[in-house]
């Protein structure tokens, strides 16, 4: 008789991690290929290492963070950096779905919302490592992709945090302050998150850098408040959100969230305030700001007024028009795409920025504009979107797999497009 837990007959128990063979050997294969490069690295520094890996991957990298190339190489993107980049994030995506599989959380609209403060956060960082207050090395885990790295892992701890057992017996002040179930871990779960971030800011000598700069005393008592009103935000917000949201790695994700956003947003007013204030000597554009993000909505509007007045008219063969494309979330991953478009196009048009990811970089030279940004877009976001709603989520069935491809389209074009709207209005 067969045995009930052979792999024919075996099913997957609710809130079991199932990691296919498949992931394991395309991770193995991929750990296996890094160390066989540090290994000829080190046979070969000449050829492999300055040749290849430092050329295309790390000194592009070094270069962003020290703001300057170094032995001729520039920062930005190139084919390879590029393919590998894509590569980890598939790998990357792969493994957070087990984990969530683990914690038995699934990433429908109301968590993918709750992340906004975090993705919001990458562009926010990204921005304020441009204006070289970050010392290297340490400014490199800012640096893209390993700022996004480490808002994952900021995340993960948060989620992981509120989904520990037996915090009843060791955390009963967060209980008190939060009321709810849901906020009970909730609290803790934050505040680990925003701790982590913490410590990594701090050690990048952020606060070291402003000691020395013009203010005196008034200085330094500002730098050091911004982390206490940016903890404050978390424990605030994980108190009213426990008694709104059903699940405590939601109110972990969002408190957390919301701490590091607020943090990122003072860091950036000490920037205005000090570097570009008086005698600081750097050319700001804060009416940039308004000015993308009203393109952004204008460019939003008219492409959803365009796809419901289609779905109006041919309604009866196009219902799928408002499910795909007219929800909240469609409508928001939407502006996050067209938000990069207006940036980019503000940013090289009227300031003489340049494009660094390669396939925009090569359109906007053959088209000779960056206007070529917004169709560039909707060539690629309104199929991915098509593709995502009427057949991935169909086939796949999988709540929390359609949910991180929806997470990671948001994230491709809302941080970016943070990014370089701050840039330039800071003047970086």
């Amino acid at each position: 008789m067969e045995d009930d837990l052979s792999p024919q007959k075996r099913e997957e128990s609710p809130g079991e991690a199932v990691a296919p063979r498949s992931l394991y050997i395309v991770t193995s294969l991929a750990l296996g290929f890094f160390l066989l490069l540090a290994f000829l690295s080190i046979l070969f520094p000449d050829t492999v290492w300055k040749g290849f890996v430092w050329k295309y991957f790390w000194g592009p990298v070094v270069a962003d963070a020290l703001g300057h190339p170094v032995d001729g190489i520039k920062e930005g993107y190139n084919i390879y950096n590029t393919l590998i980049y894509g590569l980890l994030l598939s790998l990357a995506i792969s493994w957070v779905y087990v984990l969530l599989k683990k914690l038995r959380l699934e990433i429908d609209t109301v968590f993918i919302f709750a992340l906004l403060p975090t993705v919001l956060s990458g562009g926010v960082y990204r921005a304020f490592e441009d204006t070289g207050l970050m010392r290297y090395p340490g400014s490199v885990l800012f640096i893209s992709p390993l700022i996004y790295v480490l808002l994952a892992l900021v995340v993960v701890s948060a989620m992981v945090s509120a989904h520990m057992p037996g915090k009843r017996a060791w955390f009963r002040v967060a209980w008190f302050w939060a009321g709810k179930k849901t906020g009970k871990s909730g609290v803790l779960g934050g505040l680990v998150g925003w701790a982590l971030f913490m410590v990594v800011f701090y050690s990048t000598g952020f606060q070291r850098a402003l000691v020395g700069e013009p203010g005196g005393v008034p200085t330094l008592v500002l730098t050091a408040s911004i982390p206490l009103v940016s903890a404050f935000s978390v424990a605030t917000v994980a108190l009213y959100s426990g008694e709104k949201l059903r699940r405590s790695e939601e109110v972990a994700v969002l408190s957390a969230g919301t701490g590091v956003f607020v943090h990122g947003v003072l860091d950036i007013f000490l920037w205005f305030r000090f570097a570009a204030g008086p005698g600081g000597g750097v050319e700001t554009h804060p009416p940039e700001i308004a000015v993308i993000t009203s393109l952004a909505l204008l460019m939003t509007f008219l492409v959803a007024g365009v796809l419901r007045a289609l779905w109006a008219v041919l309604s009866r063969g196009f219902f799928w028009i408002k499910e795909v494309y007219l929800r909240p979330l469609s409508v928001l991953i939407l502006f996050a795409h067209l938000l990069d478009a207006s940036a980019t196009y503000r940013a090289i048009s009227s300031y003489g920025y340049s494009e660094k990811h390669v396939l925009p970089s090569f359109l906007i030279n053959l088209a000779g504009t960056p206007l070529v940004m917004y169709p560039l877009k909707l060539a690629v976001i309104l199929p991915v979107l098509y593709i995502m709603e009427k057949y991935i989520a169909v086939e796949l069935k999988d709540r929390t797999m359609v949910g991180l491809l929806r997470l990671a389209v948001l994230v491709v074009g809302l941080a970016p497009g943070v990014r370089d709207m701050l840039r330039l209005s800071m003047g970086v």
